[in-house]
């Protein structure tokens, strides 16, 4: 089970990470104006960090560089722990529940896998 479940993390954590570089990418190519407010800056840099750290923590990039893959991984998943948790508040103001009930899963499959982890399953 140990194994099933570390496979499915490194996806996991792989597929959030690419879908996060492809949507900040997007928005960055996009945008009519430029960013100038520094909360925008700061919450994609963030985003962008976020995304390199579950590329990190999933890779054997994290062997090569002699860093400890579990520290990244648990720093990496409190991020999109919170992300999600920070952006879910927006998607029900405006009613979006389509991204409100994919954040909820999201927020739901982090909590599983932190559980996971700290009960030694993982």
């Amino acid at each position: 089970m140990t194994d099933y479940i570390s496979t499915y993390l490194i996806f996991y954590s792989i597929f959030i990470a690419i879908f996060i570089l492809i949507y900040w990418t997007n928005y960055i190519l996009r945008q009519k104006k430029s960013i100038t407010k520094f909360s925008d800056k700061s919450h994609i840099f963030a985003e962008l960090l976020m995304a390199i750290l579950l590329l990190l923590s999933s890779t054997q990039i994290s062997n090569y560089l002699k860093i400890n893959q579990t520290i990244i991984l648990f720093f990496s998943i409190g991020m999109l722990f919170y992300a999600s948790i920070n952006i879910i508040g927006k998607y029900i103001d405006e009613n979006n529940y389509i991204m409100s009930f994919i954040l909820s899963i999201n927020i739901i499959i982090i909590l599983s896998i932190l559980a996971l982890k700290y009960t030694n399953y993982i």
